[in-house]
């Protein structure tokens, strides 16, 4: 064996024990960072399909088309079926103290704002929480541990910070290692029985179809489940572009009620 093939061989063994290494050192909370940071796209435009089913298997389905611009800008609305045709849903400074969201309901030609423990009610009957769908990360409100790796995934226990409002006192997460995006997110909500506090179980995320497109590694479908109520949302996109130039117009209060 010449020098030159042992060279290579070294360099192709440091090529594949790097990265291992690399993440055997992460932290819980830089796992964290990078699942929020790596995958942000400049702007995003999508279709998706909205399908509500019961704790029966009733399946009912909307159309919906998205938009984001940055970390802070988003906006959803609805195609069909008639009767939520035209809503409208606006996100601005989203994840900041400062975010705003308003709903536009074209029955009343209102805009109202969501704000408070409002955010926390169910979005237009699914799954999702007013919250959950306009949020873009989970840094501002949960500090991250990072337990034992499963199934060739980070694990990571969130714990919601002292001065937060989020709606669950911890999270479990599981993140790919090779994409950066979180495939499981179980959320836990404190409750009491007996005078002791316990966590309960409340609600599943799951992502799948994690496909990248351009640069970006995303899910292209997600579901959320109640845990309690029996109830799932699924979303499936469609259409997706990155990095085009969305106009700011797009999230403005006028364009929402067009």
């Amino acid at each position: 064996m010449n020098i030159r093939t042992i060279i290579t061989g070294l360099l192709l063994l440091t090529a594949l024990i790097c990265p291992a290494l690399a993440a055997k050192e992460l932290s819980g909370q830089e796992i964290l960072d990078k699942s929020q940071k790596l995958n942000e796209a400049d702007s995003r435009a999508a279709s998706m399909e909205m399908k509500l089913i019961d704790k029966d298997g009733e399946v009912s389905k909307r159309e919906v088309r998205f938009w984001s611009k940055g970390e802070d800008k988003r906006l959803i609305k609805f195609l069909s079926p008639a009767d939520v045709k035209g809503v409208g849903f606006l996100i601005l400074n989203a994840d900041s103290d400062d975010e705003m969201m308003y709903l536009y309901l074209p029955a009343f030609k209102k805009i109202r704002r969501i704000s408070g423990s409002a955010k926390s009610g169910s979005f237009m009957g699914s799954d999702f929480s007013y919250d959950e769908i306009g949020s873009t990360g989970y840094n501002d409100d949960y500090k991250a541990e990072r337990l034992d790796d499963e199934n060739g995934q980070f694990k990571l226990k969130l714990s919601r910070k002292d001065k937060s409002d989020a709606e669950y006192e911890q999270l479990i997460m599981w993140v790919s290692q090779e994409a950066f995006v979180p495939t499981r997110v179980e959320m836990y909500k404190e409750k009491k029985r007996s005078g002791k506090a316990y966590l309960e179980l409340r609600k599943v995320m799951t992502a799948e179809k994690i496909t990248k497109t351009g640069k970006y590694w995303m899910p292209f479908s997600i579901t959320m489940e109640d845990v309690k109520k029996g109830h799932k949302t699924v979303l499936t996109m469609s259409n997706v572009k990155v990095d085009d130039d969305v106009p700011d117009d797009y999230f403005t209060q006028r364009y929402l009620q067009r």
